[in-house]
């Protein structure tokens, strides 16, 4: 601290780190024992115990995140699939808008199917008769199938096929 000492006198702006490092670290009476750092932060400068607790503390967030992933993704039911030339219904128009449109409940037929569960539909408009047979690409969220009761028995099968494959990893994570 007196290192930096000049002929001309005391240099305080080269030591004023060293003389505020030596004032927030020593104790002091009037503080009760306490740090200026402490009694202005109210926590100590050391941070293992905190560290530790808050490391402690992602862990168990993450392991209850993967629990409850675990849970939602054996309850989810992934979106029927159809095949080409099965017939189905549609809701159209398809996409929402701000207006308020009235919709249809539309027989369809898919004629082709992409990776991303998007089909080829041909089917009537009901408001546009004149049209004729219409191909659209219709997304999976706007098609059913005919009955509820169909529509139930493919969700049910989806279900059990997730349920084997959770499983098969669940089974390997405590193996491999």
């Amino acid at each position: 601290m007196f290192a930096s000492r000049s002929k001309r006198g005391f240099n305080w702006v080269q030591g004023l780190q060293d003389i505020a490092y030596a004032i927030n670290t020593s104790s002091t009476k009037v503080l009760g024992g306490l740090i200026p750092f402490e009694a202005y932060y109210g926590r100590s400068r050391t941070f293992s115990k905190e560290r530790r607790s808050a490391r402690e503390i992602r862990k168990t967030i993450r392991r209850a995140n993967r629990r409850i992933h675990r849970s939602l993704m054996k309850s989810a039911v992934s979106p029927s699939k159809y095949k080409v030339g099965e017939k189905i219904l549609i809701r159209y128009p398809f996409r929402k808008s701000r207006m308020p449109t009235k919709r249809y409940i539309v027989k369809g037929k898919v004629e082709a199917v992409k990776q991303n569960r998007n089909y080829l539909v041909a089917f009537k408009l009901p408001n546009k008769p004149e049209l004729g047979v219409v191909r659209k690409w219709v997304g999976v969220e706007n098609i059913t199938s005919l009955t509820v009761a169909l529509e139930k028995q493919r969700k049910t099968t989806n279900i059990k096929a997730n349920q084997s494959n959770t499983e098969k990893q669940s089974h390997n994570n405590k193996y491999y």
